[in-house]
């Protein structure tokens, strides 16, 4: 049995970015993240090509998720298809990342929806906004 008295007490900030390849992709063209419907594939010209990400209504209403094929997606005007735009979703994922933690006792990043921060020095911060 490990006694975790003998450690260091922190509280730790994980945040999940909800569907955050379609999120970017969607303010990038002016859309409301969680209300349209757009799924951002591998390669828009391959029909066989993955789905990296779908918002939450193509989710919803449509049962697209990640891992569903390109031509799943049924043919629908009000569906916005898009490729991967991997610098922009690094740049904001480490803009996102920053403002929560200013990069003091960050965790490496593993992947670019997701950021824990070591938020102990500032727990008053975060019960005033919760």
């Amino acid at each position: 049995m490990i006694d975790y008295s003998q450690f260091p007490r922190k509280n730790i900030l994980c945040v999940d970015m909800k569907s955050f390849y379609a999120s970017v992709s969607a303010v990038t063209m002016g859309l409301n993240p969680m209300t349209c419907y757009l799924a951002v594939v591998g390669n828009t010209d391959r029909q066989g090509s993955v789905v990296l990400a779908a918002s939450p209504a193509l989710k919803k209403d449509y049962g697209i998720k990640t891992g569903s094929r390109l031509f799943e997606i049924p043919d629908d005007p009000r569906i916005h298809i898009v490729n991967p735009q991997m610098k922009l979703f690094i740049r904001v994922s480490t803009d996102v990342g920053w403002s929560r933690g200013r990069n003091r006792d960050r965790f490496p990043v593993r992947i670019l929806e997701a950021s824990c921060t070591n938020r102990t020095q500032s727990d008053g911060l975060l019960v005033k906004y919760l």
